[in-house]
This record gives C-alpha cells, structure tokens and sequence, in this order.
C-alpha cells in the first residue's frame, strides 16, 4: 500500500450503526445462563438431598460376595428387602393364611434365590434372622398390605418426567422463566383404589435413623406425588412409608408432614 491509498484507507470513517450493533454484541448477555447453572435431568434422590451435603446420591458399591461371613450392611439388608417385595408372588401369599404365612414366606425366599431373582447373600440375609421373615410377613397382614390385596398393584415403576424447576426447589438466581426440569425415579409400590392411588415407599431403617431421616423421605415422596400423575393420568390420594423393622411401622406422609409444620409453626 503507498501513501496515497493509506491516507485514503485512513480516511474512511467507521459505520456507525455497525459499530452500535457490535457493541450492544459485547454487552449481550445469554438470557438462560442460570439455567446452565442446573443439571439436565435430577433423580429424586438427588433433590431429596439436595440441602444435605453429607448424603451421598451417587453409586454404591457392595463389598465382594465371597466374604459371606461379615454382617450385612444397612443397604445390604434393604435390597434385600426391596427385592423380595419385588418379585414375591402376590396372589400367592393373598391365599395364604396367616398361619401359614411365615413357612410360606420362607419357601418364596428360597425359590426367588434358586431362580436368580435374589442373590445367595440376600437368601442369606433374609432366612439368617426369623424377625426378617417376621417383618415381611408383617406387611402382608397390616391394613396397609391388606388393602393391597383388593386391588391392582405396580412395583418398582421407573417415573421420568419434566416439573417446573420453582416446584422443585432449585430455580438458579435470576431465572426469567420457570424451566422445565426431568425428573427421573423409581416408585417401590403403588395400587389404585376408588379415590386414587395409593403409594408405598419401603425402608428398613432402625427406629431412631427412621426418625432422624423423616423429613428428607417424605420430601422424596412428595416429588413422586408430582410425578406418578405426568405417567399414570391419576391423582396421588394417599402416600406411605412402611419400614421393615421392629414388625413394621407404617407412616402416613401427609399426617407426619401436617404435624411438622404444625410443630414449626
């Protein structure tokens, strides 16, 4: 370039309006950026938990199957438990009377274990103490089993649907609009009955850890409250947690949840 064309080249002024759109271009700011702040999909889980930092959501692992000799460990014996929910025989045990119950309960177990449907260890767990049995068989005689009985019942249903991210607790600072949030989970029971359904969530918790973890259960079963009805076009009529230990106890979530906030109140 010779000097005659630089000082053209200088010459040429700038366009304004170019350099007014460039500029508000730099100043823009991404309109979702709180929404990049939260996870793509939650579990129910994760947002039960998700003010305590001292819950762990993510995997676990089980210690090898050959050191059989150990004592269970509290996850051990709730899958335990949970996979015999899953998988026992419902009509079966409906015909049973309860005096017959236990033996029957007993039987289930082994024929679950030699048809892969429980492992050695969970046979193991389930048959190692009579009040394992006890708390089964427990369920199946309470109001809360009973009334299972009379109805169609679902177990382990996967649940995977959007809810607004407000209901959910974790709107990111400075969201304009309520996004919509996936929400995945796994109910343990639900039955229909004439004035909706009725869900049931297992635990196999001590009683003073039932007591301590209350709150955060009964929050996870409020986002499935939420979501059963996104996957099954019916309202949740009541919801329950029955723990299997000291011979079942069985708490009606929004009994408990009414005191609570009665009690804070």
């Amino acid at each position: 370039m010779n000097c005659a064309e630089q000082e053209q080249h200088d010459e040429i002024a700038a366009d304004e309006n170019a350099v007014k759109q460039v500029v508000a271009y730099l100043k823009m700011k991404y309109p979702y950026l709180a929404e990049t702040q939260m996870l793509a999909k939650y579990t129910v889980t994760e947002l039960a938990h998700k003010d305590d930092d001292s819950v762990y959501t993510g995997i676990f692992l089980n210690p090898p199957e050959f050191d059989s000799e150990r004592t269970p460990t509290g996850k051990e014996i709730g899958d335990a438990y949970h996979h015999y929910m899953e998988h026992c025989p419902l009509e079966e045990i409906k015909h049973c009377s309860r005096e017959n119950l236990q033996e029957l309960t007993e039987k289930i177990i082994l024929r679950l274990g030699a048809e892969k449907k429980l492992t050695e260890r969970e046979v193991m767990i389930l048959t190692s103490k009579k009040k394992r049995i006890d708390n089964i068989c427990s369920f199946f005689t309470s109001k809360l089993g009973q009334l299972s009985d009379t109805t169609k019942v679902v177990r382990e249903f996967e649940l995977l649907a959007p809810l607004p991210a407000s209901e959910l607790g974790i709107s990111a600072e400075g969201t304009e609009s309520d996004v919509q949030i996936p929400v995945q989970g796994r109910t343990d029971m639900f039955f229909y009955t004439d004035k909706g359904i009725v869900l049931v969530d297992y635990k196999s918790d001590t009683r003073a850890n039932l007591e301590k973890e209350l709150l955060n259960y009964c929050t996870q079963l409020q986002i499935y409250k939420k979501l059963l009805p996104a996957n099954q076009k019916e309202k949740v009529y009541k919801i329950f947690i029955y723990c299997f230990s000291e011979n079942g106890i069985t708490i009606d979530v929004d009994e408990y949840l009414a005191k609570a906030q009665g009690t804070k109140k």
